[in-house]
């Protein structure tokens, strides 16, 4: 299982390398950067969507970033793979997928280092924080996905739901939507196809509400919102109830992406589902095996 953990992680990012080199070409396109201010194309690689792209990334970032605090594997290698899949996961321009890495990685670091040593990082911080600034300011497209700005906008006018890429209003007519809904919906959904033909009624968009607790309660309704959380609560019961594991670290940090990127987007991501559930299983695990994260 650490094997399959590692592999998936590394030939995700690794992945990247022949699309880079233009030896590849993807079969969809990523974010269309033109209305940004850029001539290019989000980055996808082999993962069919530009969201999909970027979380699988992030996670299996935070899973090379552990090998790499906790002293794991070959560290030029691991280095290396972390600013491919860094470079890779910029270029897709998803902000979702960003806020996954940075938060888990954010995790890692003060649960392996701790408050008190995180001082020995603050060059290598330096530097982070330096080439982040840099890229930003130098990065139109950047700067409009962040800010949720197309160069054809005429509304200069910040509000959280125009940053959310129009999220709540999303969430909110399938909420609405589901609560004039009949009994039998309200018990088990209006269905992806159902919810979103209504949304077009009222907003003529077809879209998911990019939110996975606002999505498991409408497209499943109250059954299936009860059996969503019902698998977080088991997966924050198998990480937390296990902290004196080694492997706690990348257990909750991979857990607080998952929170995020259901908050943000929602959706099943197949790969990375498979990730953590490898990760609990390894945390359920290490108290009666010690087993090294392999390189």
């Amino acid at each position: 299982i650490l094997e399959l953990l590692n592999f998936t992680a590394k030939f995700s990012i690794i992945s990247a390398v022949p699309f880079f080199l233009n030896i590849i070409t993807p079969i969809s396109s990523g974010y269309q950067l033109d209305g940004y201010g850029s001539d290019n194309v989000g980055f996808i690689g082999i993962f069919q969507n530009p969201h999909g792209a970027a979380i699988i990334l992030a996670h299996s970032l935070l899973i090379v970033l552990y090998s790499i605090l906790t002293k794991k594997g070959n560290f030029v290698i691991n280095l290396v793979i972390i600013l491919i899949g860094c470079f890779a996961l910029y270029k897709t321009y998803v902000r979702t997928g960003f806020a996954m890495f940075l938060v888990g990685a954010l995790i890692l670091l003060i649960l392996i280092y701790g408050f008190k040593r995180l001082y020995k990082l603050i060059p290598i911080g330096l530097i982070a924080v330096i080439s982040i600034v840099y890229i930003y300011k130098n990065d139109s497209a950047l700067q409009g996905r962040i800010k949720q700005e197309n160069i054809y906008g005429t509304n200069k006018e910040s509000s959280i739901d125009k940053i959310s890429s129009g999220r709540l209003t999303l969430s909110f007519v399938n909420l609405q939507n589901w609560i004039e809904s009949d009994v039998f919906s309200f018990l088990f959904g209006l269905g992806y196809e159902n919810s979103t033909d209504l949304m077009y009624e009222d907003i003529k968009q077809k879209k998911m509400s990019h939110n996975g607790f606002v999505d498991a309660l409408v497209h499943n309704g109250i059954t299936g919102f009860v059996l969503f959380l019902s698998f977080l609560y088991w997966l924050n019961r198998k990480i937390v109830g296990n902290k004196k594991s080694k492997f706690y670290p990348l257990g909750l940090a991979s857990f607080a992406s998952y929170i995020l990127f259901n908050l943000f987007q929602g959706g099943n991501i197949f790969l990375v589902e498979i990730q953590i559930i490898c990760i609990v299983y390894i945390i359920s695990n290490t108290n009666e095996h010690e087993i090294l994260l392999s390189s």
